[in-house]
């Protein structure tokens, strides 16, 4: 039977932050100024029919989740399972592609490939209205009078007309990148810190993050952008760390005090709605006091016949991981 929970967060990877014998976790929810609460992996990060798509029969097809992110998820678990004792460099591939599918498939980068195809398309029917002969004339053929061609022209003018974006199409552009974003991952240095002592990483709905910390002011960030770190905790003790320029090849590093902090910054700052911990920790309601409401709001603004998104970042919140 197709499935209808679709799990922006694998909930082999929520597992790994239990906290108890039952495996639960503690949910922290950004705005809520409580303690957090024990909640199972299966009722956190996911969306009802998030990767669905609509069949001509009024149905729908669940087989982006249940197909091809199933396969990378388990891609993912299995790579993940072994890291504390694993041969790194062997799932190198494993890691960049589930990587890149948890960058990809989180509501914000659906929503910001939505956003884009609306743009898109409004301004191709905009274009279309003004400047395509071969349309106006094809609507005049379709009616009998001047008067009714008038009158269809106002009711379908663009200032009346709003355009949405196909979603299979949006989802199957989604797809289409994980492979070329999980090559920009193995083109460069992937490293797996290890909490030292009793510290502890977090995780985010929102797992994978980007930022440029040597950067100071707001901006934009891509993946492969010079000084760019990427990080996705793994569990309590391990948190993989990409950055663009390397020497191709996964390392092994500890993390003190200092770095598992900050990397628990930008997991709180990167959430959505909420994070996940194995450990109920003053600190860490510090962090959903400090980032009360979701950080990155997305954009789109018009340029010269292209659209681009932009989801600003004040890099200057964060300081420098790499070693």
């Amino acid at each position: 039977m197709p499935s209808t929970k679709h799990h922006y967060v694998p909930q082999s990877h929520l597992r790994r932050f239990a906290a108890n014998a039952a495996g639960e976790m503690f949910v922290y929810r950004k705005g809520a100024r409580k303690n957090p609460f024990l909640k199972q992996p299966k009722g956190q990060g996911f969306g009802r029919d998030l990767y669905s798509v609509k069949t001509p029969d009024g149905g729908h097809d669940s087989g982006i989740e249940d197909s091809y992110l199933a396969r990378i998820d388990d891609f993912g678990a299995k790579a993940c399972s072994r890291l504390p004792a694993g041969d790194l460099e062997a799932d190198a591939a494993a890691f960049a592609l589930y990587l890149a599918s948890l960058t990809l498939r989180n509501p914000q980068a659906i929503e910001v490939t939505g956003k884009i195809g609306d743009a898109l398309g409004a301004e191709v029917y905009r274009r279309l209205y003004f400047n395509d002969a071969e349309f106006r004339k094809n609507l005049r053929a379709s009616v009998e009078s001047d008067e009714e061609f008038e009158r269809m022209m106002e009711a379908c003018h663009p200032d009346h007309t709003k355009i949405t974006a196909n979603r299979k199409i949006a989802m199957l552009q989604q797809m289409d990148l994980h492979e070329r974003v999980a090559v920009g991952f193995l083109d460069g240095s992937l490293s797996v810190m290890v909490a030292e002592g009793d510290h502890e990483f977090i995780l985010s709905d929102d797992p994978v993050f980007a930022c440029i910390p040597t950067m100071d002011g707001v901006a934009p960030v891509g993946l492969g952008v010079p000084g760019v770190e990427v990080t996705m905790p793994i569990s309590p003790k391990l948190c993989l760390m990409a950055v663009p320029s390397g020497t191709s090849e996964i390392r092994r590093i500890g993390a003190d005090e200092r770095t598992v902090s900050e990397v628990n910054l930008r997991s709180a700052f990167s959430a959505r709605e909420r994070f996940f911990a194995a450990s109920s920790r003053p600190e860490l309601l510090k962090l959903v006091e400090r980032f009360p409401e979701r950080s990155r709001p997305v954009t789109i603004e018009k340029v010269p016949n292209i659209f681009a998104f932009w989801c600003p970042l004040d890099h200057s919140l964060f300081s420098p991981i790499s070693h």
